[in-house]
């Protein structure tokens, strides 16, 4: 059932007309619900509140971060947890019998994702590691018809491609559920989109030539993560300058992502050295801000080094490195002396907050993530869990995530003063939603919101009623 309630506001420069709509459907989605990371911690979000995972066996290497696949229905299926050379746990963490897949590509740069066309077989992306820099990627493949229902590994160390940089990702072809593999040659600006599709992993590739930095050589992503709507990705890079004053080389750039073809274009980039030499990433689930989590390390230093985290938002609105980088947004920092107690890596979750971690017993937040500034809610002390020293976090798959935290309300336009455009979807609506966050650019701020009945505009920091 949909009830619309259409809104007319005006005040000087521009209207804007927009509906708010209230539903009660409610769908399966939770193939993102089950969350694992070390030393043996879970989180389930199937009630839409995160919750402590009780029951998960301690031993040697622990239960670490990496990737899980979870059926609609948020039952486990499977862990991979990216340590070195582990094996695939199933759903009561016992090793599934097969081949064990050969990883050593550093945490949290596991994906899984069902395969195209079977209602059985999933598919899992892990890299390993040539040389210093230089990774290789591979893919294994589970039936989880196999096995009594627990699933097996029916083969691993499938070659997707050769020396790459580290970073990588998968994006789903809309309209279908084949799965782009995208990657970037190392230390150039040159892209790669594999298609897998039902009858497994296209010969055909798109080569893609993008990029905004001068010196290709520069371009050694050792991070990538796409967007929720699959339409951009981002990646960071880090190159070293030995001299007599040494230094690093570090930025992030956002690039176009065409899921039809494959091709990769230009989008935006950072100023060099716009944050530490650690770079972590997660877009808003309406993939207009970008999250971007810097950390420096520094060791040797007497009588101890530092280490320091914060975490920035930037807008993506703006088509320009200067307009990024000035109008973005300090939400959270840390700096600590003689001990590393640094953040890792964020990621979105199906309760549309976006996490990361500190060393220690807790996780951080952002709370509303679609809102622009402090509006969006930093919380130091979000979830208290078990004490422990890592500070990472599972990653999955763009179009698994999605589907529970996208939103009915459809938006587009650019930067103030250009027009906003609103649509309505009932594809994946969940649940009533408390409000609906409508949002320009800094510094143009509008906000509208549907609440107890109420419609109101916010601009400049003034609000207008209306009850209509």
């Amino acid at each position: 059932m949909n009830r619309q309630v259409p809104i007319l506001l005006s005040s000087p420069g521009f209207v804007l007309l927009f509906f708010c709509i209230i539903s009660l459907t409610g769908l399966a989605q939770k193939e993102t619900s089950n969350w694992f990371f070390d030393p043996s911690q879970g989180l389930s979000f199937n009630t839409g509140t995160p919750m402590q995972i009780t029951g998960i066996p301690v031993n040697n290497s622990g239960i670490a971060s990496g990737t899980s696949m979870s059926d609609a229905n948020g039952n486990l299926l499977f862990i991979y947890t990216g340590a070195f050379s582990s094996p695939v746990l199933d759903k009561n963490y016992q090793p599934m019998p097969g081949p064990t897949p050969i990883f050593n590509g550093g945490d949290n740069n596991v994906l899984a994702a069902k395969y195209p066309g079977s209602s059985s077989k999933f598919l899992l992306f892990y890299p390993r590691q040539t040389s210093s820099e230089i990774y290789s990627l591979y893919y294994a493949t589970i039936d989880m018809s196999l096995n009594g229902g627990l699933g097996q590994v029916i083969d691993a160390d499938n070659i997707i491609d050769l020396s790459i940089s580290h970073g990588y990702t998968i994006i789903n072809k809309k309209g279908t559920d084949d799965i782009w593999i995208v990657t970037n040659k190392y230390r150039t600006d040159l892209f790669t989109a594999s298609l897998f599709d039902a009858s497994g992993l296209s010969a055909a590739k798109q080569i893609s030539k993008a990029g905004l930095n001068s010196a290709s050589n520069e371009y050694n992503l050792t991070t990538l993560k796409a967007s929720p709507d699959g339409n951009m990705f981002v990646g960071s890079t880090s190159t070293y300058y030995p001299a007599n004053f040494s230094y690093y080389a570090n930025f992030f750039e956002v690039f176009n992502f065409d899921s039809q073809t494959g091709s990769v274009s230009t989008k935006i980039k950072s100023r060099h050295n716009v944050t530490g030499a650690v770079s972590f990433f997660e877009f808003s689930p309406d993939n207009k801000l970008l999250y971007v989590v810097g950390t420096t390390i520094v060791t040797g230093l007497q009588p101890c080094g530092f280490a320091s985290s914060a975490i920035f938002q930037y807008d993506l609105c703006y088509t320009d490195s200067v307009s990024l980088q000035r109008y973005a947004v300090v939400l959270g920092n840390i700096l600590t002396f003689c001990y590393f107690n640094y953040w890792g890596n964020i990621q979105v979750a199906p309760d549309k907050k976006i996490y990361f971690r500190q060393a220690g017993d807790f996780l951080l937040s952002i709370d509303f993530p679609n809102r622009r500034g402090t509006s969006a809610k930093f919380n130091s002390n979000s979830i208290t869990t078990e004490s422990g020293s890592g500070v990472s976090l599972p990653s999955f798959y763009q179009h698994d995530m999605e589907k529970p935290i996208k939103n009915n309300i459809v938006y587009s336009g650019g930067c103030h003063p250009d027009p906003l455009n609103f649509s309505i979807t009932n594809d994946t609506i969940i649940n009533k939603p408390k409000h609906c966050p409508f949002t320009k650019c800094q510094p143009c701020i509008f906000c509208a919101r549907f609440l107890s009945g109420n419609c109101f505009l916010k601009q400049f920091g003034q609000c207008i009623y209306r009850n209509d």
